[in-house]
């Protein structure tokens, strides 16, 4: 049956049997239950219903001008924690004197960062020694 050939009588027949159809779902629903009731709680398999075809969610589009130019986070790490001096910083602190996100900072210190940063106590870190006395001072 196409949509070009729908009557209306049709149409009434299809309504029809589809409240039919869910009558008898509803009587094989209790008929369950009262089966379950009787083995003590236990789950009877059923006729499962007709799954309803949803639509598909359309993606999203990807976020535009959120990137740095590529060496930018080590920039903006190292002069941080070319600041903060031989006491180094904690990586919340580092987190919002950059504004990189503190699970990125924890990542870059543990990757790229090693390199170039040592840990001066639980979650502080500074410049490593080495460095901080060949990079000229500024100011």
């Amino acid at each position: 049956m196409t949509p070009e050939n729908l009557t209306i009588e049709s149409l009434e027949k299809l309504t029809k049997l589809i409240k039919r159809k869910k009558q008898i779902q509803n009587e094989v629903s209790k008929v369950d239950a009262q089966i379950s009731a009787l083995l003590g709680g236990a789950v009877v398999p059923s006729v499962k219903k007709p799954k309803v075809a949803r639509k598909a969610k359309k993606a999203k589009a990807a976020k535009k001008g959120k990137r740095g130019k590529r060496g930018s986070t080590g920039k903006k790490v190292l002069g941080a924690l070319q600041a903060a001096g031989a006491e180094g910083i904690t990586v919340p602190e580092l987190a919002a004197s950059t504004g990189i996100k503190a699970g990125s900072l924890h990542a870059w210190v543990a990757t790229t960062g090693k390199k170039h940063v040592e840990r001066v106590a639980r979650g502080r870190y500074r410049i490593k020694q080495a460095e901080q006395a060949q990079q000229p001072q500024e100011g």
